[in-house]
């Protein structure tokens, strides 16, 4: 009997003695673990401030180069540059992760960082393609909207949107081609779509264009034929020509300033008045 429990106690204290063996033999790997972990976070948060801070220092840098006149400004937003920031420091972190698993010996978890990590390039380019196309396409809307605008067309908001949009899905196809899916039906589909948004903004835009080109028309038929300075008298209203606008004229009238827009000039008949002097009485002119 006391034979029996010399030998549990032996071969108890056996066991004790290879777990105590193992774990001390494991303790410098832990601690490079662990000072890989430590050095990954510092890493990462030194990573994260460079980030955000180049972020809006080459926002500076782009808007200095811009023209003042141009409607693009970049103004990313404080929480636009904290995503850049973050995605940096998970970044950074995750390979240093990746490293601490390796040196702690964990085969599993250091297998499956390791695809994750083979996985980042692919998804770091998708995410480059989509910045680069977001800001192209903001840049695209500004260009087409801005000038429309100062023509005075009322869906030049609207065009630009779908330019933007254009972009954006070209942009979109192109990042996910980069994570290696199949953007075959996806492109079909964007197509399709692109081409009725088109088909739809081609109709309205001739159906709400018309007073325009009829506006502009009339107004250069007028620049042919009238000077500024000369008195008329065009849908029942005298007075004299200040000033030819893109699409309409600005009379000097008795009861104030008066624009009338050029498609008048093609719907009605236009009077020219002969110069007044003092005690002139008001004859007829030429009409057109």
């Amino acid at each position: 009997m006391q034979d029996g429990i010399f030998a549990w106690a032996s071969a108890l204290q056996d066991a004790t003695r290879d777990v105590l063996t193992q774990v001390i033999a494991y303790i410098p790997q832990l601690a490079g673990a662990l000072l890989l972990l430590l050095l990954g976070w510092l890493a990462a948060r030194f990573t994260r401030m460079i980030l955000v801070r180049g972020t809006g220092a080459v926002t500076a840098g782009i808007n200095r180069l811009v023209p003042k006149n141009f409607a693009l400004r970049l103004t990313p937003s404080e929480q636009a540059m904290g995503v850049v920031g973050q995605v940096g420091f998970w970044a950074v972190l995750l390979l240093f992760v990746t490293a601490a698993a390796e040196a702690a010996a964990l085969p599993i978890l250091s297998a499956w960082l390791d695809q994750i990590v083979a996985f980042m390039p692919r998804a770091l380019a998708a995410g480059v393609v989509l910045l680069v196309g977001y800001v192209l396409s903001s840049v695209a809307r500004d260009a087409v909207t801005a000038p429309l605008s100062a023509a005075g067309i009322s869906q030049a908001r609207f065009v630009g949107v779908v330019v933007q949009a254009t972009v954006l899905a070209a942009s979109v196809i192109i990042g996910v081609a980069q994570i290696g899916v199949d953007v075959t039906f996806l492109t079909i589909v964007t197509a399709i779509a692109l081409g009725s948004v088109l088909v739809s903004f081609a109709i309205a835009f001739a159906l709400g264009a018309r007073d325009l080109v009829a506006n502009l028309i009339g107004i250069q038929q007028m620049r042919g034929r009238f000077v500024i300075g000369q008195a008329i008298r065009l849908d029942g209203t005298e007075g004299e020509i200040l000033e030819f606008s893109a699409a309409a004229v600005v009379l000097d009238t008795p009861d104030g300033t008066m624009t009338i827009p050029g498609q008048r000039y093609s719907a009605v008949s236009t009077l020219l008045l002969p110069p007044r002097s003092a005690g002139d009485a008001p004859t007829t002119g030429e009409s057109s």
